[in-house]
């Protein structure tokens, strides 16, 4: 590339991290093989940073160097005469995460001295990108060098082991000191857990192997402190979303069990005693909640659930999972079913009509069936997708039954769905119906029963015909 392009798509690229902003007016990219000497010196900061966007295949999965014996020696080096030192010292001691150097590392925030070279990652908001290099001689567009003072260092260090600023901007209005009052629990922290499992969910070929050793390391923690992380912690902060399939929490893999006592349950139901590092975070009291009631068939005596039921209609009326959890808490079967029609008939949200109906599909399909196929022929016409897409993914969902293929062809074979399917998708998510059922049929099979082509000819007028055709012959066959 040419240094007059590279200047040019050089005005569309953005640094990870603020601090480096300036480094970006001097397009000082550096060579592949320059980087990866890098790499091989500093090889704490990839695994500190995440990755390097766009080439993950170039990073190192798990650094030699440094380990936990090495932090006291890293302690030291922070308080070095020689400023290149000191920020080489609060990357490498940030890598190791471990919550008792955080204030430590804050310290120096406001050392103005220019600390050691960094390649600061980078990347494009222009749409074309920049290629990746194809030679060791050829510019890594997706890092450039830049000069970080030793406190952006800092900073930047205690955001990727905390995962706030903590600078008055994030959370707003909140110094460090008056944060860390709060927050210093070391390894009983909240923001210690979610963080370390927020870096190992990401993509990483070591993940699973890590998070194995994370999980076995927190089943030893006090049973308190398991209740804080698991009802607590989640992969998107600030979100108070909760998700009435799969797993309680994302972060978790399935199979981890909760061990919690009634009384503890109750007392965090009614929002007493909550743990002093999670009152401030955003919308946790809505996640808690949806999540205790998702744990309480489980763990709470029957008698217990109209103390859920009641918590649920106080403090979670609007919420779109709320319908779903509650109805899960009613003690009989006949019970469940007519409060799921009669809240499908209620409400007119689009994803809480879909979570909704899903459960219906989920729960008792034949007894819902002639409820929901109803809806979905009278359903007007939309300019995107609706809650029958939920219809369509649930029926698709493990445990595939004979009776949920069944239903799925009958609806791929009604002629009165003959336009969801094959609608051209002039707005985002009209495509949805036919995406849905596609990928139900192949989640049934097991494989790509359906090509790509079928699907992607669906949405073509001039071929749509004879894709719908093929697809409800594959669909049939399945059946058989």
């Amino acid at each position: 590339m040419d240094q007059k392009t590279l200047a040019e798509r050089g005005r569309g690229l953005q640094p990870t991290f603020p601090e480096d902003q300036p480094a970006l007016g001097r397009n000082q990219f550096p060579r592949l093989a320059d980087a990866q000497t890098y790499w091989s010196s500093r090889p704490w900061v990839v695994p500190a940073t995440r990755q390097i966007f766009g080439q993950r295949a170039l990073s190192p999965v798990d650094p030699p160097w440094p380990r936990p014996a090495d932090a006291a020696a890293l302690r030291a080096l922070l308080g070095d005469n020689d400023s290149a030192i000191r920020s080489l010292a609060i990357e490498a001691l940030s890598a190791l995460h471990l919550p008792e150097d955080v204030g430590r590392i804050n310290a120096l925030v406001r050392d103005q001295q220019i600390g050691a070279p960094v390649l600061a990652n980078v990347f494009s908001l222009d749409s074309r990108g920049l290629p990746a290099p194809q030679r060791d001689s050829e510019l890594l567009t997706v890092t450039v060098w830049s000069q970080r003072t030793v406190g952006a260092y800092a900073s930047i260090a205690v955001r990727l082991m905390t995962g706030f600023h903590l600078d008055g901007s994030d959370p707003i209005g909140v110094t460090f000191d008056e944060w860390w009052a709060r927050h210093n629990f070391g390894k009983e922290s909240l923001w210690y857990w979610q963080e370390r499992l927020r870096r190992e969910s990401r993509a990483n070929p070591n993940a699973a192997t890590l998070h194995r050793t994370t999980v076995d390391e927190f089943v030893g923690m006090p049973a308190d402190v398991q209740a804080k992380v698991f009802l607590s912690s989640t992969s998107s902060p600030g979100s108070g979303d909760a998700s009435t399939t799969g797993s309680v929490n994302e972060l978790f893999p399935e199979g981890y069990r909760l061990s919690i006592g009634r009384d503890r349950f109750l007392e965090l139901l009614d929002e007493r005693n909550l743990w002093p590092d999670v009152q401030d975070a955003p919308m946790v009291g809505s996640l808690v909640l949806s999540r205790l009631a998702r744990l309480a068939p489980e763990i709470l005596p029957m008698q217990d659930w109209p103390a859920v039921r009641a918590a649920l209609e106080a403090r979670a009326a609007e919420k779109v999972w709320m319908p779903v959890l509650y109805s899960r808490l009613l003690a009989s079967a006949e019970s469940r079913d007519g409060y799921l029609r009669s809240a499908l008939m209620k409400t007119s949200d689009r994803i809480s009509r879909g979570e909704i109906a899903a459960e219906m599909v989920r729960t008792n399909l034949d007894g819902q069936w002639s409820v929901l196929t109803n809806l979905f022929y009278t359903e007007p016409g939309k300019e995107s997708s609706d809650w029958r897409v939920d219809v369509l993914k649930a029926l698709g969902e493990a445990p595939h039954t004979t009776r949920k293929l069944r239903a799925l062809v009958e609806l791929i074979n009604d002629p009165r769905n003959e336009t969801i399917l094959t609608q051209v998708n002039r707005l985002m998510g009209m495509d949805g119906y036919r995406q849905q059922a596609v990928w139900s049929v192949n989640a049934i099979a097991g494989n790509d029963y359906v090509s790509f082509y079928i699907y992607q000819d669906l949405g073509q007028p001039d071929r749509s015909s004879k894709a719908l055709a093929e697809l409800r012959r594959l669909a049939g066959e399945l059946a058989k």
